[in-house]
């Protein structure tokens, strides 16, 4: 039997790359401010970018959107 579909994902790395192109904004892009165009509150934001929550994926979706970059930015490790 296949495994049920999981609308959320809850991911380390979501969760550091996603503060990382906040903070690399030209003026530095705020917690409030991204909350706000990404339409959650910035406590939710804040939890998404310390992992403390489940993830949505149409939150991925919506900041692959906000910052112009394929989804996989947000998902694949780029080390190496």
């Amino acid at each position: 039997m296949p495994e049920a579909f999981d609308p959320y994902l809850n991911n380390e790395l979501f969760a550091k790359r996603l503060k990382e192109l906040r903070l690399s904004r030209s003026p530095r892009l705020s917690q409030e401010r991204l909350a706000r165009r990404l339409k959650v509150s910035r406590a939710t934001l804040a939890n998404y970018e310390t992992g403390r929550v489940a993830i949505p994926l149409w939150f991925v979706c919506a900041a692959a959107e906000y910052f112009g970059v394929p989804v996989s930015e947000f998902l694949e490790d780029r080390k190496g």
